[in-house]
């Protein structure tokens, strides 16, 4: 505190004292809208996220925030403006102006808020985006800051189906330069987001996670190209974003030093689409041995118990595992190329008959996709699945010999035994007989031990061919741990400590002449309330 020519009893001191304690607690309790306060150009506040590993459960985790970040070059890292990016991310992910999104920008001191018009779309290209305007001053110059929270996470199957659609269909006419569908869906919006900059000063804050961070960068890329007056501010953060475009379109990283990409090494999401893509930018190391070291306390900190925090503990081997799976796809489709080229396959099946499927890689992945989010069909029933799990031995030895001798009427023989097999197991599943044929061609090395030697026990032999699809069954969680909300939060929250309470400064006006000291406290308890420091 700034020292002043007053002097106060022992008892004035520890009064005042006595009220900074209480209202430093008192503040931590306040939500988001009624408890966002500003000291020294920060606000702080709590707000609503929502969990990604348990869905539908949410968090009410603390921010803080300052105007003053978008006065600084968008180029320079800014591991703050990352954390209450991502914060912002976890709560925008509904389409109600009343949700936490909106709510969370209201406590940044956003005067106009909203949601983009796409939230009922049915469109297959376009994305959804949370959105915030207010006006900031520099030397005497007013800008319009803009906030941009593209959508990934949703509850509804439309919009699920229309994000896993989106990740997979990478080409276009073009196999090269950026990822098709992402390119379509930041250029689909662009207009809408130009049009709340307006015509002045304005500063872009662009921001998503997993696909919507795959929107984000490519959104921030675009900008400037499209509304002139945005070079020099956009201020663009990412986080677990899958690839964007190729190296070679992508070309130098201080050209986009301004989007600022944040990636774990361990999760698959980032890996994908493979064939050397990368993105609009610069990369920053997310999971690191600090980050990993204060990842159980930060968790802890966000309200998870130990269960929680231990099922939120990602593996050594994860990564590894990560790279496996997405090398054993390489060898399949070794070129974004081949990717979407069309191929016709032709063999003889175990009746003698001559079958032939026409198909792209990228075509029967995104229906693969449609038909899993789309919601069409009934949960999987385990104990089914369990007690006639040895009707699945021919299909396994029959994709198992597919795989070891690269035989396509062995994969054909495994996938009509799983077509009349998973209906049972999963009811309104509508997967072809083709649909699984392709499926199992591109994942067949990732399902089966090829050289495995069976025993004469169906239900051992088909469970110890499929011992890697049990070993990825069992690691799904984890090779998804880095990609969750809670997780990503967590990690930044190492990276970006709340400001140290001794580099905010209180100052209390000297009492007028005659004023009496009793008014001291008063001052103390109305400076604190400025200062909205927290606990």
């Amino acid at each position: 505190m700034k020292r002043q020519e007053n002097s106060y009893t022992c008892r004035e001191v520890r009064s005042a004292l006595i009220l900074l304690a209480a209202l430093c607690m008192i503040l931590t309790l306040l939500p988001a809208e009624a408890g966002a306060s500003e000291s020294a150009g920060y606000r702080f506040g709590t707000a609503d996220i929502h969990s990604t590993q348990w869905p539908g459960e949410t968090y009410r985790d603390s921010y803080y925030y300052t105007d003053d970040w978008f006065l600084e070059k968008p180029e320079k890292r800014n591991d703050s403006l990352a954390l209450v990016s991502m914060q912002l991310a976890a709560a925008a992910v509904t389409g109600n102006t009343k949700g936490a999104g909106c709510t969370f920008l209201k406590g940044l001191g956003f005067t106009k808020t909203g949601i983009s018009k796409h939230f009922n779309s049915k469109d297959p290209d376009d994305s959804c985006f949370t959105w915030g305007k207010k006006t900031i001053t520099s030397g005497g110059t007013s800008y319009t800051l803009v906030a941009v929270v593209i959508q990934s996470y949703a509850f509804d199957s439309t919009t699920k189906k229309k994000g896993w659609v989106q990740n997979f269909a990478v080409n276009g006419e073009s196999t090269e330069g950026e990822h098709a569908a992402f390119s379509l869906a930041a250029e689909k919006v662009i207009d809408e987001i130009m049009n709340l900059g307006g015509s002045g000063p304005v500063r872009y804050w662009i921001m998503g996670q997993s696909r919507g961070g795959a929107v984000a960068n490519l959104l921030a890329k675009k900008l400037p190209e499209k509304q002139r007056s945005a070079a020099g501010g956009i201020y663009a953060y990412t986080f677990e974003s899958p690839a964007t475009v190729d190296k070679k379109s992508a070309g130098d990283s201080a050209r986009y030093g301004y989007i600022h990409n944040y990636l774990c090494n361990d999760d698959l999401v980032t890996m994908v689409p493979p064939w050397g893509m990368t993105r609009y930018g610069v990369q920053h190391a997310l999971r690191t041995k600090k980050t990993d070291n204060k990842l159980q306390q930060e968790l802890e900190r966000l309200g998870l118990n130990e269960e929680k925090c231990s099922t939120l503990t990602p593996s050594d081997l994860t990564g590894e595992l990560a790279g496996n799976v997405v090398t054993r796809l390489l060898q399949r489709i070794p070129s974004r190329k081949e990717y979407s080229a069309r191929q016709t396959d032709t063999f003889t099946d175990q009746n003698g008959q001559v079958i032939t499927v026409s198909y792209t890689w990228q075509e029967k992945l995104c229906r693969l996709m449609g038909v899993l989010f789309g919601g069409n069909f009934g949960s999987v029933d385990t104990d089914t699945l369990t007690d006639r799990l040895g009707e699945l031995y021919p299909a396994a030895e029959a994709l198992a010999k597919g795989v070891k001798n690269n035989t396509d009427s062995d994969f054909w023989t495994a996938a009509c035994i799983c077509s009349r097999f998973l209906p049972v197991v999963v009811p309104g599943l509508d997967l072809t007989d083709e649909d699984l044929y392709v499926l199992l061609k591109l994942f067949g090395s990732n399902l089966v031990d090829p050289e495995y030697q069976p025993e004469g026990d169906e239900y051992t032999d088909t469970m110890s061919y499929l011992s890697p699809t049990v070993i990825l069954v069992a690691a799904k969680d984890s090779l998804l741990l880095s990609h969750q909300f809670e997780t990503v939060i967590a990690r930044l929250k190492t990276l970006a400590p709340e400001p140290a309470l001794e580099n905010i400064a209180v100052t209390i006006p000297e009492p007028a002449a005659g004023d009496s000291r009793s008014t001291a406290p008063k001052a103390l308890e109305k400076a604190i309330r400025k200062t909205g420091i927290p606990a």
